[in-house]
């Protein structure tokens, strides 16, 4: 996985070559974190709110270990979280599209007209 909160064309070399994501970078670490948390609140347990899903609909998360892991992460204590980790940073390239921010093109298309006006009268140029 390469980077997801940067566009390709702004890779440095080595990480064209090497790919991967550096979890040093305190960015990367709070976009991990909010990762997992934006996960947990869309999919895991019941949403009494309703935003995600129907009020009676129950999420799941099928590895207890991984909750587990989670539940005890600390973000500034990171080495004993292996569990948080791997699923955070898969989360995150799941997620790509709310990292990269990408250019729309805009719907409204504008067209000049160009015209020849040579002589005595303008002639539009298709």
């Amino acid at each position: 996985m390469n980077r997801p909160d940067k566009q390709k064309h702004n890779l440095s070399k080595t990480e064209k070559e090497l790919g991967g994501i550096p979890n040093t970078s305190e960015d990367v670490k709070q976009s991990h974190a909010s990762a997992i948390e934006t996960y947990i609140e869309k999919y895991v347990g019941i949403d009494l709110d309703g935003v995600y899903r129907s009020s009676d609909e129950m999420g799941y998360m099928y590895f207890n270990r991984t909750l587990e892991d989670w539940a005890r992460f600390d973000i500034n204590n990171r080495t004993r979280h292996d569990a948080s980790i791997s699923s955070g940073l898969a989360i995150m390239a799941n997620m790509r599209h709310d990292f990269v921010s990408e250019k729309k093109q805009s719907k409204i298309s504008v067209k000049f007209a160009t015209y020849n006006n040579k002589g005595y009268s303008s002639e539009i140029i298709k």
